[in-house]
């Protein structure tokens, strides 16, 4: 045991407390780097989306204000062009002016508006005609000189001239007479022969879509542009870009390598390099125009938020170690105080020494261990106390065992004539249970059959159960079927006896054709009489007058077989709406009255095959439960069988260990001799305990 001891204690034992260090710390650490990375991650992609939201909500809302500006814009170019396609010869020049002048002065973005004929197109004798309006320092100006100039070689002619669109933009460009940044929006006039004969335009001052976009303001720095699908910019914050600087070639060489990419793709989001840092940019085309426009915020200011949502993360998490690690450290202590003070008792324990008690008032399971312990100890000098008194008593105690072991070698012989009438019984009962598991048998084999027949029972009830299920379901649709089918054809009813006030107008108008009849006949006679009346001079309205007589004799006849056929027709339509009324009644009496039966009967066979198939079913699990315990009886009587042929093979081991007892019994007597031996060692042994 010294032995034993000496070798634990020159192991190195690492204490719990370095262990709890070691294992907690590193977790916790581990655990809040990740829940902060998680939560600058979420914060992160939360602001990123919100971001790209916002800014395609802001770019969306200028490309409409600016798409709205050039739709305006061009319905003047295509006014102008349905005015000059709608009369060519028809319009003269005065006219063109006031339409032109009319047109500049209603739209503020308009600077100028044109028409521009094809050779002799607008009249034969007129080679060339270009009607032009412009305004200047807000006076709007008319000229044709541009007549005597070849107008056609300019761009916005020619793009017009060879489109097969309604509208074409030109590029932008700077007018140096009008001292302003525009582009023409050009439309095509064609004759009613769909052949080319002119070009009409508007000139667009760009100022206003320039001053939209300076005045864009995204964050503090943000900014917008607008450049052309060359990449020319049309408008900026900053002043020496416009007109003057395409994007490709700009100065910043961050921006000019992203440049590419924007004119191609034409929508999108990319980030370049300027003065504030990494800008985030936004960008989409506007129709038509194929312009671009874009606006771009700083990274840095965009995400300022996360930067200081990721210093307050680190501050919590470095706060969190500090606090982690000294409830740690404290915690760790407090265990390693406590569990000293329960290995030192425990040594004393150990070493024999049960003389003191544990004192450790922590209030929780190392207070409980320490009562544990005294109560071991407690225990122990109980047990060792007992020990030493019964010590004493073991060595009387062996005497009389050898007393008692001669007693049982007398009474083996009876033992053994016992035994051997136990093992005649035994055969009997073996008898017995072969004839009753050859009964339990039979019996299984019978529920096996009665279990077979109850199964199909159960099947049949189940099929029996589904037709009346489905002949319900079916009686419940025709029943559905023949009230919808009674409601349609009411109704059909009801238009049909509406419908047949028809038949009483074409009465009344047939009695007011009678009428007319009467009185042309009356006129033909009257007129007949004025004809005779007036001699040889009234003999050809004579004729007139007896053929309209003829023509109302006629007319009155047909209109008497008319109204015979009305009245046979009335009589045959009312024998109709009588038959179908007859039908209706039928269907919603006897046949309503027919399926309800019908459905009751369904609901009842239901019922019934419902209730035989619970029946089979209780059956079955009855037959089943039957089936089992048979079973269980028959195993059973197996295991009887078994257990009385082991029975049998015990009785006659009995036999041979009675004989080896009687020989044991003797080699006791020396035990008991050796025991009262080591009573005598164990009184020593308890000498060593201190109590």
């Amino acid at each position: 045991m010294k032995d034993k001891r000496e070798k634990k204690k020159t192991r190195k034992i690492i204490p719990i407390k370095t262990k709890m260090i070691g294992l907690f710390i590193p977790i916790l650490l581990a655990s809040l780097l990740i829940l902060g990375f998680i939560s600058f991650s979420t914060a992160n992609k939360i602001i990123s989306n919100e971001l790209d939201k916002n800014m395609n909500s802001i770019l969306n809302e200028e490309k409409k204000e600016i798409q709205r500006i050039l739709q305006r814009h061009q319905k003047v170019a295509e006014s102008l062009s349905e005015i000059a396609e709608a009369s060519t010869e028809g319009l003269n020049e005065e006219f063109y002016k006031n339409i032109l002048t009319g047109l500049i002065e209603r739209n503020d973005e308009t600077s100028g508006a044109g028409v521009w004929f094809e050779p002799y197109q607008y009249k034969k004798d007129v080679e060339n005609f270009a009607p032009f309006a412009f305004k200047s320092n807000g006076i709007i100006t008319y000229t044709d000189e541009y007549a005597k100039t070849d107008f056609r070689a300019n761009e916005w002619y020619k793009i017009a001239e060879n489109t097969d669109k309604d509208i074409e933009w030109s590029a932008p460009y700077y007018d140096e007479i009008a001292n302003l940044n525009m582009v023409t929006v050009s439309s095509p006039i064609y004759d009613k022969n769909n052949n080319f004969i002119g070009v009409t335009t508007a000139d667009i001052d760009l100022s206003t879509i320039q001053e939209k976009i300076k005045g864009i303001k995204v964050g503090e720095n943000g900014k917008g542009f607008l450049i052309d699908k060359e990449g020319l910019f049309i408008a900026s914050q900053y002043e020496e870009k416009i007109m003057n600087n395409n994007i490709k070639n700009d100065p910043n060489s961050s921006l000019a390598s992203i440049a590419e990419t924007i004119l191609s793709s034409k929508e999108g989001k990319t980030t370049f390099e300027d003065d504030f840092g990494v800008e985030n940019m936004y960008y989409t085309s506007i129709p038509d125009t194929e312009w671009i426009i874009g606006i771009y915020v700083p990274k840095a200011e965009v995400y300022s938020a996360v930067a200081s949502l990721r210093g307050t993360v680190i501050i919590v998490i470095l706060t969190s170690i500090i606090i982690a690690l000294f409830l740690t450290v404290y915690f760790a202590n407090y265990i390693g105080r406590s569990l000293k003070k329960v290995n030192d008792f425990a040594e004393k324990i150990a070493m024999g020494d049960l003389s003191e008690s544990f004192i450790l008032n922590t209030n929780d399971e190392f207070e409980e261990m320490g009562g544990h312990l005294n109560s071991m100890a407690s225990n122990l000098r109980v047990i060792i106390e007992l020990i030493k008194e019964n010590s004493q008593n073991i060595s009387s105690a062996s005497n009389e065992l050898s007393a008692t072991v001669e007693e049982l070698a007398s009474n083996s012989t009876l033992i053994n004539e016992a035994i051997e009438n136990i093992a005649e019984d035994i055969e009997e009962f073996s008898a017995v249970t072969e004839e009753v598991s050859a009964s339990v048998e039979e019996v299984d084999e019978s529920m096996n059959v009665l279990s077979s027949r109850t199964l199909e029972g159960s099947n049949n009830a189940n099929n029996a159960k589904e037709r009346a299920l489905k002949s319900q379901e079916n009686s419940k649709n025709i029943i559905l079927m023949t009230k919808n089918l009674f409601s349609q054809k009411e109704e059909n009813m009801k238009k049909v006896i509406e419908e047949s006030a028809i038949i009483d107008n074409i009465g009344v108008m047939a009695d007011t054709i009678a009428s007319i009849a009467e009185q042309t006949n009356l006129l033909a006679l009257n007129a007949a009489i004025e004809a005779a009346r007036a001699g040889d001079q009234g003999k050809g309205f004579s004729v007139v007058a007896d053929e309209v007589r003829k023509l109302a004799e006629e007319s009155s006849k047909a209109v008497s077989e008319i109204q015979k056929t009305i009245e046979l027709v009335k009589e045959v339509f009312n024998k109709s709406i009588n038959t179908g009324k007859d039908i209706l009644n039928f269907i919603d009496v006897d046949i309503r009255k027919n399926y309800d039966e019908y459905e009751e009967t369904g609901n009842q066979y239901y019922k019934d095959s419902d209730f035989v198939s619970n029946m089979t079913e209780e059956i079955a699990s009855m037959s089943e439960e039957v089936t089992a315990t048979v079973g269980q009886v028959s195993q059973a009587m197996q295991q009887i069988a078994e257990a009385v042929q082991k029975d049998t093979e015990k009785a006659n081991s009995i036999k041979v260990s009675i004989n080896e007892t009687t020989m044991a019994i003797e080699q006791v007597a020396k035990a008991a001799q050796n025991q009262a031996e080591l009573a005598d060692q164990l009184m020593k042994m308890i000498d060593n305990f201190k109590l």
